[in-house]
């Protein structure tokens, strides 16, 4: 159930500026996804990476799909677990 103040604190443009957040999504999970090929193609040397870089890009993939396979209107009718 939406809190009824929430309303009067967010602006009617709100949920169209979260649709554009939304897209952003998209070319920064296509950023990690060549950055985790270019991991696995490339010599140690020449990618530079390392354990954490690596787990690094794993955890930016897997906050970008989920935010990807959840749509604008799902994260904001409140059937996101908070916990």
């Amino acid at each position: 159930m939406p809190c009824p103040i929430e309303d009067l604190i967010y602006p009617d443009s709100f949920l169209h500026k979260i649709r554009i957040a939304y897209w952003f999504n998209v070319p920064a999970f296509l950023c990690q996804v060549f950055l985790l090929v270019t991991f696995a193609v490339l010599q140690k040397e020449k990618s530079q990476r390392h354990y954490l870089s690596i787990g690094l890009c794993f955890s930016m993939i897997m906050l970008e799909v989920r935010v990807l396979v959840l749509s604008p209107n799902e994260t904001l009718d409140g059937k996101v677990s908070r916990g």
